[in-house]
């Protein structure tokens, strides 16, 4: 694990995965059997070491039943995933193939899903130089928050539906 949120790691280890941390509680890593089978996996899909622009989700999980793939976009929009000012969700990441990834199982799963590429710049010594593209996914339901398991991030959306009659996306 990467991210030191202590909601997600409750989350991992409600799975039944036991975690252990550094000294300073900053990194979290999954430790026994669970390990072994999680880099398996990751080895197996070319996604081990992989950088943040090489990433992308397996066809395997890209066609998992309905709630596998729930909890796969949850997860997603829990740790790269951000809602802003407006309640308005989004994933970001600088990997095209995984932001089209999260929007083809945002829309396998009756969600409104846009794409849209952006160009960052950072500052350098003094400068502004040009960034890594990003990709932006935008995602509406009628039940937004639903795509969330964080509630600092759930709790943030507006759960308002602005994109048709949504009979059809009540699930979630």
């Amino acid at each position: 694990l990467t991210n030191e949120d202590e909601e997600i790691i409750s989350f991992v280890r409600d799975l039944g995965y036991e975690t252990t941390s550094d000294p300073r509680g900053n990194q979290h890593a999954a430790k026994g059997a669970h390990r072994k089978e999680v880099r398996q996996f990751f080895s197996m899909h070319d996604l081990l070491g992989a950088r943040s622009w090489e990433k992308f989700v397996p066809d395997s999980l890209k066609l998992a039943p309905i709630e596998e793939r729930l909890e796969l976009l949850r997860g997603l929009m829990d740790t790269d995933g951000t809602v802003d000012e407006r309640g308005r969700a989004y994933y970001i990441s600088t990997s095209r193939q995984l932001a089209e990834d999260v929007q083809w199982i945002a829309r396998s799963l009756g969600r409104k899903a846009r794409l849209r590429v952006r160009h960052t710049k950072y500052p350098y010594k003094g400068e502004v130089l040009d960034g890594r593209e990003s990709y932006q996914v935008r995602l509406w339901h009628p039940k937004l928050s639903a795509v969330f398991k964080l509630s600092r991030k759930k709790n943030r959306c507006t759960d308002a539906w602005n994109g048709g009659d949504g009979d059809e996306m009540s699930r979630g």
